[in-house]
C-alpha cells in the first residue's frame, strides 16, 4: 500500500487582540482510496524536537480518494510552527511542518 500525501498545505497567520490565527487550506490525496483522516496542530516542540503540548487543533474524519478543507487554529501561546497529519486506514501517516512567522 502507498503513503497518503499532502497536495496542498498552506498557512496564512494574522494576530487579532491576544490570539495567533492560522488560516490552514489542505488537500490529501490516497491512489488506493484509503483516507482516514487529516489533522492540523499548533505544536510547541521542546529542545529535543519532541512536542511538549499541542495549543491547538482540527481534525476531521474522511474518506476516499481525495479530501480538502480549511481550519482555523488559533492560540494565545508559542506555538512557531503548524503541523499537518494525513492518515490512511492502515495507520500510514505523511505529515509536513510550516515554520510560521506572527
Amino acid at each position: 500500500m502507498v503513503d497518503p500525501k499532502i497536495v496542498k498545505f498552506e498557512v496564512d497567520t494574522r494576530t487579532t487582540g491576544p490570539f495567533k490565527r492560522a488560516n490552514v487550506k489542505w488537500e490529501a490525496y490516497h491512489e488506493d482510496g484509503a483516507l482516514n483522516e487529516v489533522k492540523s496542530e499548533l505544536p510547541v516542540p521542546g529542545d529535543d524536537g519532541e512536542v511538549l503540548e499541542v495549543l491547538d487543533t482540527e481534525t476531521t474524519s474522511v474518506s476516499g480518494e481525495s479530501a480538502s478543507g480549511e481550519y482555523n487554529l488559533r492560540t494565545r501561546g508559542d506555538a512557531d510552527a503548524v503541523r499537518f497529519t494525513v492518515t490512511d486506514i492502515k495507520g500510514q501517516k505523511t505529515i509536513e511542518i510550516k515554520d510560521v512567522d506572527w
